[in-house]
């Protein structure tokens, strides 16, 4: 109601600022609203309407109304039916509201408008941008022909207009003439009535071909003037034509849009599925990046244990040697710790085995991530597997729909066989519209089928290059339990010859001690003194036998380190160490006993002696091979370790490879996605 009571005082002023009479009804009817419009063909009706209609109106009261119009935007429809305007009237209504930007609706029905009124129109429909209705039934605008040929270019220039009724305003042939120009040139027009005018068969055809220029028009009325047959058949057919088009081409379009948001959707969910793949494949990396860190920081850990065990091995081998320069009843005591130091080769070779074994878990993981980017691969194929299928659907969907709009235009093209040389000369054109549509499509869809099978390569490659990688780890690791076995036994051999050597000089041993002592009972007496001199060098060689039990708890609390650090060696280790305790008590026990014998028969010293030098000898020669056999091992060692860190060089370029190809394939999805919006675009 405030809005009302404002546009009241706006009427008021502008009258008064014109010197206008103030008309009552007018100011009435400013405070009633109207939400009904006539418009139709899905134009809002949603907007207040001035209805004025049947209201005498005078000139200056026209004028007033218009700069009201103008100046607010309250309304957006006018009827001004049967209110007698006058050509003044209606010239100085239709020049205020050019330069409103919001009406919509103009009805001038019955008012005797001419050639003046058809001037001021035809300039309303130029310069307007919002109307969209404009009724001009029971109007004399086209006896003048120079103000309906400027009403006639209005038409054909309007950008907005969608209604226009034309109806009983004496139109003639050259006018048709006029209307059928403008139509060739209209953009907007749907609904057209120019009923019971004098258009006759010139103006007629004229109309025809602008109705057959005119795409947008789908409702023309043109009974009632004298227009033959066969022209008003054409109309029809050109207006059905016009309307079935309008329907296919909207029907197009809301296909295109939902193509359009099918193939966005598919985009969405490609590139998720692609950014997806391509953390896993990081994470993977990384996991297999951070366990080989691990493994070789393991690997040179246990290197170095190794080397620490390597050196105290070689120091009691030292010690072993300056036991040697001793009695000859400490050649027992040298040989326990040569059997110790081939029991910590022992456990050396097995605690190697147990690194293997570690070595060879971690490969076992690595194969297994190999297995799980395996699967990633496989899960990526079937669905761009899926993928392919959806757009082998859609391409059948839109085919058929080609078939079914192929199909209704072969019915056009039937029923429209009778039509003149333009309208098959109109048909010719749409044929070669179509050909070069389904050119276009053709080549999007030969584009998507290559981009398809350059993806399905890269994939293949990959698929390819990781299948290689995996039968090279394979065969490295045959490779590398062959070269295992072999140094295994060898290992086991020289243990055997070692121990058999050892059996055979302990046999001739006894043999020839039990000769000995015979002849050593009668030399007894003469031997005292030999004995207290044998009792120093016993006392040394105990002290000796301290340092070298004091070095062996040394060598146990390392062993004991390493087990701490190595949890699944630690038992055996320890199992080793018992079984070295009770050889060296069995040792200890024996040599008691051997100086008990040397005590009673210390008069046989002499052969004792060149016995004892012999057997230095054979323990020197013994220790020589013993250090060979070392030696050969820790080359065999050095060996394998430089062989693994080759198949770690070799395992790392084969990561690298596989990131190089990660990235080309992530390069050719990029592409790939890319260009789907380009091919989607050729295709609409």
């Amino acid at each position: 109601m405030q809005v009302m009571a404002d546009l009241q005082l706006l009427y008021q002023a502008l009258c008064t600022e014109s010197r206008a009479e103030l008309q009552e009804c007018l100011l009435s009817r400013l405070s009633n609203t109207n939400v009904r419009s006539p418009i139709g063909h899905g134009i809002p009706c949603q907007h207040q309407r001035l209805d004025l209609t049947g209201e005498s109106l005078t000139t200056n009261s026209c004028t007033v109304l218009g700069k009201l119009l103008a100046r607010d935007d309250t309304y957006k429809e006018l009827v001004l039916a049967n209110c007698m305007l006058g050509e003044e009237g209606a010239k100085n209504l239709l020049s205020a509201l050019c330069s409103s930007t919001s009406f919509m609706l103009l009805d001038l029905k019955g008012n005797s408008l001419r050639s003046e009124a058809a001037a001021a129109i035809g300039k309303f429909l130029r310069h307007s941008t919002s109307v969209k209705c404009v009724l001009l039934e029971w109007n004399a605008l086209g006896v003048s022909l120079d103000g309906f040929s400027l009403l006639a270019e209005g038409i054909g220039s309007t950008s907005s207009l969608v209604r226009l009724d034309l109806s009983n305003n004496q139109i003639g042939p050259q006018g048709g003439i006029n209307l059928g120009e403008a139509l060739s040139h209209s953009s907007c027009l749907c609904e057209l009535d120019l009923r019971w005018n004098n258009l006759g068969m010139l103006g007629g055809r004229a109309v025809l071909e602008g109705v057959a220029k005119c795409r947008t028009l789908c409702s023309l009325k043109v009974s009632g003037n004298d227009i033959p047959g066969d022209i008003l058949r054409a109309i029809e057919q050109a207006v059905r034509y016009n309307t079935g088009r309008g329907d296919v081409e909207r029907d197009s379009q809301l296909q295109s849009r939902v193509l359009m948001t099918e193939m966005e959707f598919l985009k969405g969910e490609k590139q998720n599925q692609f950014l997806d793949l391509m953390r896993t494949i990081e994470s993977q990396r990384e996991e297999m990046a951070k366990s080989s860190r691990v493994a070789s920081s393991q690997l040179s850990q246990l290197q170095e244990k190794l080397a620490e065990q390597t050196s105290t091995i070689n120091n009691l081998t030292v010690r072993l040697r300056l036991a040697e320069s001793g009695m000859s009843l400490a050649e027992q005591e040298r040989q326990n710790l040569a059997e110790r130091l081939q029991l910590a080769e022992i456990g050396r070779l097995e605690l190697r085995s147990v690194l293997q074994g570690q070595l060879d878990a971690e490969r076992e993981e690595s194969k297994q991530h190999e297995a799980s980017l395996h699967e990633d691969l496989e899960e990526e194929r079937g669905t761009n597997a899926q993928l392919r299928q959806q757009l082998t659907d859609l391409a059948k969907q839109l085919k058929a729909e080609q078939e079914q709009l192929l199909g209704h235009r072969e019915e056009q093209i039937r029923a429209m066989a009778g039509l003149n040389l333009q309208l098959e000369q109109a048909e010719r054109k749409l044929e070669e519209e179509r050909r070069r549509m389904r050119k276009v499509q053709a080549e999007a869809d030969l584009f998507r089928q290559k981009e398809l099978q350059a993806a399905m390569q890269a994939h293949s490659e990959v698929e390819k290059a990781l299948t290689d990688k995996n039968q090279q780890i394979q065969l490295a690791k045959l490779e590398l339990q062959e070269e295992l076995g072999k140094a295994k036994s060898a290992a086991i051999a020289s243990r055997a010859e070692a121990e058999q050597e050892l059996q055979r000089i302990r046999s001739e041993e006894k043999r020839e001690e039990h000769g000995v002592v015979m002849r050593l009972e009668e030399r007894l007496r003469t031997l005292t003194d030999a004995r207290d001199t044998l009792q120093v060098q016993l006392s040394r060689q105990e002290q000796v036998t301290g340092e070298v039990q004091t070095h062996t708890a040394c060598l146990a609390a390392d062993n004991a380190a390493l087990g701490i650090k190595l949890a699944n060696v630690n038992k055996e280790l320890m199992g080793k160490q018992e079984q070295a305790m009770l050889e060296v008590t069995k040792v200890r026990l024996e040599l008691q006993q051997r100086i008990g014998h040397l005590e009673a028969e210390l008069t046989k010293q002499e052969g004792l002696e060149e016995k004892v030098a012999v057997l230095e000898r054979q323990l020197k020669t013994q220790a020589r091979n013993h250090r060979d056999l070392l030696l050969e091992s820790e080359t065999q060692i050095e060996q394998l370790n430089v062989k693994l860190h080759e198949r770690e060089v070799e395992a790392c370029r084969a990561r690298d490879d596989e990131a190089r190809r990660a990235r080309a394939l992530q390069s050719a999805m990029a592409s790939f996605l890319r260009s789907i919006p380009t091919a989607s675009q050729d295709g609409t």
